[in-house]
């Protein structure tokens, strides 16, 4: 026989338990009543004893861990309580006995441990005994407690038929519904392990989405709060949920706040909309949809609010507006550079001519001097702008950007005009940064970055050259030094073309650095402080190598 599942066990003991009180109310009747002397008290006993016994054996199995008790002691158990009840029985007047009715407990209990077949089992053996104590009563074997049996023989065959039938529709109706409440209770377990997948999937998916995600209840209460509205909003969901949205989210995010209200009290959402959220970090430009919930009658339920930080993609779109407008400029000015470069040149050799024919003292040949230097400075401007204009297409191959490092180091210290100003260091590490580039553009970003540093020196200062490592496809380099710093105000500035806050400069190093990082498919960013130095970041995508 198959053995139920925990589950039945525990319905079991409920029915060991109203077993014991209908016992124990029928016993009392007898014991007021009958007042025999004979064994049907000790027997009694015995019986009331025994479901007791069991009622804790059952618990004492539960607590140690073992949801279903072997078959054989529960097998034992019933046969056991049987041949109890048929002595009860035979000592409390065999066929006109009140506790007849105990079998039937025994072949519930059957029915509810082993299933059908096991109530069958437990009503067959429960009617043989019957039979057999009746026989042995009738043929004086057994003597009847409440004397000789005076039925006629036709009375009690109908009797012990009717209970033997009675036995086996019992064994049947509860062995039917006993299969279809295992049947119910396996399509409840099923259904409600799917469900909890279900929602356990549910709630890691938008825990754990990429944007913000905010649930309001029809009272205005959060219900939902994901990871990402904490990275935005700065908040914990712990602090959150269960709120009122006005104390935790108007108070500190009005502009969210009004949208969530509106939402709330006028039944629309909002399909499109971006707010700067002003808070802990800072300003935050993020794109919002709302959506209301509605009931089945129409009413609103809550707002649900998904929102994104747009911050990258704001970085992005200025950029690409950026890069709009260099292009279009750097087109048309490089095409005015041209024209203005070919004048200037035949100026100067011009110039040097009339310088080498003339015979040119004191005032006049300094001015003399003067145009070649000054137009030599401008050719110098027009070459920087062009190359910034119209960048050369690069010849790129495999290389190591430490050994550029070193010789643009190396370079610095011997072309430095203020070589007491501070010393050039280069702490490049064994690891290799493998780039694919070109040799001549990128070793120019190092020198304009290197010459940048040299020039923010102050007396006993250093630039150094240093590899940050690699990780990720990606190769870092830093360009450090210990000057004056740049204030926030001018870092915003600095990659613009043109500006410079050095006496003489272009303001096109920084620019040209940046748009050949760019070319390369990498990206240069700064950090400085007032006083403490400055450090420049080179990001390209590694080649070949990706060690750490």
């Amino acid at each position: 026989m198959r053995l139920q599942r925990g589950d039945d066990l525990s319905r079991f003991r409920w029915l060991l338990v109203s077993r014991l009180v209908i016992f124990l109310l029928i016993s009392g009747a007898i014991f007021f009543f009958l007042r025999q002397e004979n064994l049907l008290y000790p027997l009694l006993v015995l019986y009331g004893l025994g479901t007791l016994v069991y009622l804790f054996a059952l618990r004492r199995v539960k607590k140690v861990g073992d949801d279903t008790p072997y078959p054989g002691f529960l097998g034992f158990q019933l046969l056991f309580e049987v041949v109890l009840e048929g002595g009860i029985v035979h000592y409390s007047g065999g066929v006109t006995s009140p506790f007849i009715l105990l079998f039937v407990f025994s072949i519930i209990s059957g029915s509810i441990l082993f299933g059908l077949k096991g109530g069958l089992l437990v009503a067959t053996w429960a009617g043989m005994l019957y039979e057999f104590i009746i026989w042995l009563e009738i043929k004086g074997i057994l003597l009847s407690p409440v004397g000789s049996i005076s039925y006629p023989s036709d009375k009690i065959f109908l009797a012990l038929y009717l209970y033997i039938c009675f036995f086996f529709l019992a064994a049947f109706l509860s062995g039917f519904l006993a299969e279809r409440l295992k049947e119910r209770v396996e399509e409840l377990r099923s259904a409600s392990t799917q469900l909890s997948r279900a929602k356990l999937e549910t709630d890691d998916i938008l825990l754990h989405m990429r944007s913000g995600l905010i649930t309001l209840g029809r009272n205005g209460e959060i219900a939902y709060f994901n990871h990402t509205a904490e990275e935005i909003l700065g908040r914990k969901r712990e602090e959150i949920v269960g709120r009122d949205f006005e104390q935790v989210i108007s108070s500190q995010f009005p502009e969210l706040g009004e949208l969530m209200r509106q939402s709330l009290y006028s039944g629309k959402g909002e399909s499109r909309g971006e707010l700067l959220l002003r808070g802990g970090k800072g300003e935050i430009p993020v794109g919002i949809n709302t959506s209301v919930l509605r009931g089945n009658q129409g009413g609103v339920r809550g707002v649900i609010a998904v929102f994104q930080d747009l911050t990258e993609v704001k970085k992005l779109e200025e950029k690409m507006r950026k890069a709009d407008r260099l292009a279009a400029v750097g087109q048309l000015s490089a095409n005015v550079a041209h024209e203005i470069r070919n004048p200037l040149s035949s100026i100067r050799g011009s110039v040097e001519v009339l310088k080498g024919e003339l015979k040119l003292e004191g005032e006049e040949r300094k001015l003399m001097d003067l145009i070649i230097k000054e137009s030599d400075r401008l050719n110098g401007i027009l070459q920087d702008f062009l190359s910034f204009a119209r960048p050369g297409k690069g010849r790129f191959k495999t290389l190591d950007l430490r050994d550029l490092a070193k010789e643009v180091a190396a370079l610095l210290r011997r072309e430095s005009v203020k070589p007491q100003m501070g010393t050039i260091e280069a702490k490049l590490g064994d690891v290799p940064l493998l780039v694919r580039g070109d040799q001549d553009q990128l070793k120019q970003v190092l020198l304009n970055l290197g010459l940048n540093g040299l020039e923010a020196l102050e007396r006993g200062g250093w630039v150094r050259f240093e590899a940050i490592g690699s990780g990720n496809g990606k190769v870092r380099l830093a360009v450090r030094d210990n000057g004056r710093g740049i204030s926030p105000s001018v870092r915003e500035k600095i990659f613009q073309p043109f500006f410079s806050t050095k006496k003489g400069g272009t303001g096109l190093g920084l620019s040209i650095a940046e748009r050949i990082v760019e070319e390369h498919g990498g990206q240069i960013e700064v950090e400085s402080q007032r006083g403490k130095g400055t450090t420049f970041f080179i990001t390209l995508e590694g080649e070949g190598y990706a060690g750490g």
